[in-house]
């Protein structure tokens, strides 16, 4: 396997790593737990899986937009896909535990949570979803690390479309260890 087939099914790995997490996490899960807020304030279980969920959709179509006009001109290539600049440093500051605080945007706040069911079923959609468009454009050898596309959080923030898919992993492994401590801390 060659190191960049060798990048893209890592990435797939971290993805399929969030849904095992979000399953460990919800199973023996009570309801009030579910949608309870912690006595120290932030969000429940429900509202951080809620929130990556609309993160998730807020991506796909950027993303599928940008990888549908994109060329495949790299058949062969062998080298690994990398992150820019600022993909490196939104991992950074995003990977767990959390280093610092940032304010959720009001389009990306948690509305309407559903039942634990419908949120966990919504969230493996949206993975398979990103996990299919990751990998059908690695098979069309598309360029993914020089492909830009705007950030849905801030549109003048732009980074690789490899950079995108490796911020959303890394955002979902930030609001699943925010979510196993509420876990922890209701269950006490």
């Amino acid at each position: 396997m060659n190191r960049r087939v060798a990048s893209v099914e890592a990435l797939v790995a971290e993805f399929a790593g969030a849904t095992d997490r979000l399953h460990r996490l919800v199973t023996g899960l009570d309801a009030g737990v579910w949608s309870s807020r912690p006595a120290t304030g932030g969000w429940s279980v429900a509202e951080c899986v809620e929130h990556l969920n609309v993160t998730a959709r807020a991506y796909a179509p950027l993303l599928r937009s940008r990888l549908d006009s994109a060329p495949a001109t790299e058949t062969s290539g062998s080298r690994p896909f990398r992150r820019d600049v600022t993909g490196w440093l939104l991992c950074r500051a995003l990977e767990p535990p959390a280093r610092m605080r940032a304010r959720t945007p009001p389009p990306f706040e948690p509305e309407g949570v559903g039942s634990m069911a419908d949120t966990v079923a919504a969230f493996e959609g949206l993975q398979r979803m990103l996990v299919g468009l990751l990998r059908d454009a690695a098979a069309r050898g598309v360029p993914l690390d020089r492909l830009k596309v705007a950030s849905p959080f801030n549109g003048r923030v732009k980074y690789s479309v490899w950079s995108a898919f490796r911020v959303l992993a890394a955002h979902q492994r930030r609001h699943l260890w925010q979510a196993e401590r509420v876990r922890q801390a209701l269950s006490r």
